[in-house]
């Protein structure tokens, strides 16, 4: 069994409580998908315990490169500080290869936001940067719905040839 705790005696990070989050089966028989659906769990979990109504991840990039900004947590519209709190992920990476003898890695909460944000994209847009044109989005953790929103934009160029003989 896993925990998120609060670590930091930072006054201006979020209070948050102890949640457990239980472990119900073996993480190691998990597919790709299962593993999401369960780091969504956790973090959603976490993030309410928080009091954190909203995360957000945005990314941008196109020829070969590209980055994810750092995640911003808000409260009721207005931008928040991370607690210090850690919670367990199953890292899929571990899962797609070679089974780890722990798929489970202990994270800041701000960093399992980004992290699970990271795996949406590429599950969905493979080499999302790469390319023609690149790509740019976000990834929004709202808390309220119990959702994540993908909304994501790729560039590219495009040609329309015409030739007649007259």
């Amino acid at each position: 069994m896993s925990t998120a705790t609060q670590t930091s005696s930072d006054p201006t990070a979020l209070p948050i409580k102890d949640v457990a989050f239980v472990a119900s089966v073996d993480v190691q028989k998990l597919t790709s998908d299962e593993a999401e659906l369960r780091n969504k769990r956790t973090i959603m979990d976490a993030l309410k315990a928080a009091g954190i109504d909203e995360a957000i991840v945005t990314y941008s990039g196109g020829g070969d490169s590209g980055k994810y900004e750092q995640a911003t947590a808000h409260v009721a519209g207005q931008d928040a500080a991370w607690p210090a709190a850690d919670v367990t992920l199953i890292d899929r990476e571990c899962l797609d290869d070679a089974p780890a003898p722990d798929p489970e890695v202990n994270v800041p909460l701000q960093t399992a936001v980004r992290r699970l944000a990271q795996n949406i994209v590429v599950a969905r847009h493979g080499d999302w940067w790469d390319g023609d044109g690149g790509a740019e989005g976000s990834v929004t953790f709202d808390v309220k719905t119990d959702k994540i929103l993908l909304d994501h934009t790729s560039f590219y160029t495009e040609s329309d040839r015409h030739e007649a003989e007259i």
